[in-house]
């Protein structure tokens, strides 16, 4: 029952986090991949959606990675 409510948390989570990645994606035409990128190497400036960005993809990667582990576990 737990584990459940954990997943769909997770779930959640992720597809919060999905969305907020998918806008950025959309308002500055590069995918987060290739954003994370460009941040990490400092070709990017720094505008607070850059920092915003940066910790939504970390979340999303985050959080789906704890909803793989979720869902992995059998009982």
């Amino acid at each position: 029952m737990a584990l459940a409510l954990d997943e769909r948390i997770a779930q959640h989570k992720k597809s919060k986090y999905f969305r907020i990645c998918a806008n950025f994606e959309t308002k500055y035409k590069m995918s987060s991949e290739i954003f994370l990128k460009k941040f990490d190497s400092g070709q990017l400036d720094d505008r607070d959606d850059f920092f915003d960005w940066y910790a939504a993809k970390k979340s999303l990667d985050s959080w789906s990675n704890k909803l793989e582990i979720l869902s992995g576990i059998s009982l």
